[in-house]
């Protein structure tokens, strides 16, 4: 197979609430001439076609309103058209809010503007939330659905019929997320079968029913669910057939082919890194016959474009766009903390010459799967910093519990200081770093744990916090929504109300633990999360220790915009480098004071090297 053209532009980016970018497979026609997708360009999201030599690129639907889903019908003679109430209508809405006032309930988040706050579709737009965690939508995404009918021979469209609103759900995934549990349903291509995926904290199931008839069941054999995380599941052609995908403790895919009628399980292929890229681990490959195709990544490589032969189990490099980027220079460790917890990273060793006592190193704790830029959020640039002279550490998570029933974050965030604590003095007695210069950084829960090392132990020099964190104002903040959010602080945490659990709260909060933080820590948040750390912050100023704090514009919980990426990347590295050189020994606090002084100077953005002269 020669290397795949490219046959039409994507459009405009558009990133999700939380602000991933959001990616999903393209449609072909049932005769293979025609690709269609979701575009969006000037304000609108409207479904194009490409033909298959990539001569021809056109749009197919010009509604008012966005196309949410759509489906190929009647042997590609129709398109259905999934969408909500049209552009102008929710134009009015945002505008008529922004005019009477906006009442304050459980739809509002506090760290959110409450006009045009947010981006939908890649234009900005007016969230509320909504569900019991933070999901947002627009102001009538609440409203039913609407469906048109699309005829590809003569163009016309109209409201979709019943019947036609049947066939096209008939074939749909339906899925159904909260915090800590998700569930995916696919139907067979014959429309027999139904294959559920349930994933709770760090357990994962499947189960296969039929749907009519003598309503047949089956579970997920040991075999496969018993050998890691189910992320992912996809029937195959024959319609009989379930491939599964499973990530091991250190990220790595295994792929199963699954016969429930016939109990028979087959491992086809097993790798080093993930099968679906580096953006959604949740999508499967799309197949065709006796192979599949997936984006493949690992820790050294970028994504490519990977063929796996169903029959033989092999897999090869059909596509690698990203050819001219060099391999990471990284190994894979592994090692037990001394409560019996296996961990699993990936470890940047430092370029030039080695210090006395070891190099610095910087920790990153969270997930560690596919190519390495920087963590979950991709804030800490891993690589760049070893060749800088900083060591650099991505650290899998590991739960205390195994399942969702039982989760507890403090136990997971002390797993985390234990399993930390090991590497760091097993890297020391190999005399690969030194333990006095370790800094550590993190987004969302990679942030909760860094909070964690710096005011339950000493380990740390110098910490980055990229996400809000549990704090009383956390909580206050969401109160608005009820019983809710309290119950997700009382599961998730065992908090309540700061006045009926105060003794919790102290063990939990860090801005009632700033006694024992006297670490320098650099706070990089985005607009929308900011205000959940300003009780932290201020109390860290007021017990004079060096806490600096920078504040993206328009970002959600991942920061997206490049250039922002780029100046938290370049104030990441200066804020390492400059206070990993350091053994944090104590010094007199007017040492302290200029060193202090010194750090934030190399943080203004005349400063940044990639922001100086733009």
């Amino acid at each position: 197979m020669h290397a795949p053209d490219p046959l039409s532009g994507g459009g405009d980016a558009v990133f999700n609430d939380v602000g991933v970018l959001t990616t999903e497979h393209p449609v072909w026609s049932p005769d293979s001439r025609w690709i269609y997708f979701r575009k969006a360009r000037d304000g609108a999201v409207q479904v194009w076609r490409a033909s298959r030599d990539g001569r021809t690129q056109e749009q197919v639907t010009n509604l008012a309103a966005d196309v949410d889903r759509f489906r190929i019908l009647n042997n590609g003679a129709m398109l259905i058209a999934e969408h909500g109430p049209d552009r102008s209508a929710t134009n009015r809405a945002e505008r008529d809010a922004y005019l009477s006032g906006v009442l304050f309930d459980g739809s509002i988040d506090p760290g959110q503007a409450l006009f045009l706050g947010g981006s939908i579709n890649g234009r900005p737009a007016t969230q509320r939330l909504h569900g019991d965690w933070f999901d947002r939508w627009g102001l009538l995404d609440g409203e039913a659905r609407q469906f048109t009918s699309i005829n590809l021979v003569t163009h016309a469209s109209a409201a979709a019929t019943g019947d036609e609103i049947d066939a096209f759900q008939a074939g749909l995934e339906a899925t159904k997320f909260e915090e800590l549990t998700s569930t995916l349903a696919t139907k067979s291509t014959d429309g027999k079968w139904i294959a559920t995926l349930s994933q709770s904290g760090a357990a994962s199931s499947i189960r296969v029913a039929e749907e009519h008839g003598h309503r047949q069941s089956f579970s997920c054999p040991p075999a496969i669910c018993g050998t890691g995380y189910v992320s992912a599941i996809s029937w195959r052609r024959d319609t009989t057939s379930l491939i599964v995908f499973v990530s091991d403790k250190s990220k790595g895919t295994t792929l199963f082919l699954w016969r429930p009628q016939a109990r028979r399980v087959k491992r086809l292929v097993a790798t080093e890194g993930r099968l679906f890229g580096d953006l959604q681990a949740g999508s499967s490959c799309p197949s065709a016959g006796e192979r599949m195709y997936c984006v493949f990544s690992d820790f050294r490589s970028p994504p490519s474009l990977v063929e796996v032969d169903l029959r033989r189990g092999a897999i090869r490099e059909i596509f690698s766009p990203n050819s001219a980027v060099q391999a990471l220079q990284a190994t894979r460790l592994s090692w037990r903390d001394a409560d019996g917890h296996d961990f699993s990273g990936i470890y940047f060793p430092a370029s030039g010459s080695k210090p006395a006592n070891g190099y610095p190193i910087f920790i990153n704790y969270y997930n560690c799967a596919g190519y390495l830029k920087g963590g979950v959020g991709n804030e800490y640039p891993f690589s760049v910093l070893a060749e800088r002279g900083v060591a650099a550490l991505c650290i899998n998570k590991v739960s205390a519990s195994t399942t969702g029933q039982d989760y507890d974050a403090t136990s997971d965030y002390q797993v985390g200081l234990t399993g930390i604590s090991a590497i760091v003095e097993q890297l020391f007695r190999q005399g690969k770093i030194d333990k006095r210069k370790v800094g550590m950084g993190g987004l969302s829960f990679g942030a909760e744990v860094t909070a964690w090392v710096a005011m339950k132990s000493r380990l740390l020099g110098a910490a980055s916090i990229s996400s809000g964190l549990i704090e009383p104002e956390y909580f206050w903040l969401n109160m608005a929504r009820n019983n809710a959010m309290r119950a997700n602080f009382t599961k998730w945490w065992r908090l309540d109300a700061p006045d009926v659990t105060p003794g919790r709260w102290k063990e939990v909060s860090p801005a009632l633990n700033t006694e024992s933080i006297s670490i320098p820590v650099l706070f990089q948040l985005s607009e929308q999360e900011y205000r959940y750390n300003l009780e932290l912050f201020g109390r860290l100023v007021l017990r004079d220790r060096c806490a600096t704090m920078y504040i993206y514009p328009d970002e959600a919980h991942i920061k997206a915009q490049p250039r922002h990426k780029l100046a938290v990347y370049e104030r990441n590295l200066a804020w390492f480098e400059y206070w990993l050189r350091f053994g944090g020994e104590e010094v007199d606090p007017s040492v302290q004071h200029e060193r202090c002084d010194a750090a934030r100077g190399l943080l203004r953005a005349d400063r940044l090297p990639g922001l100086a002269h733009n």
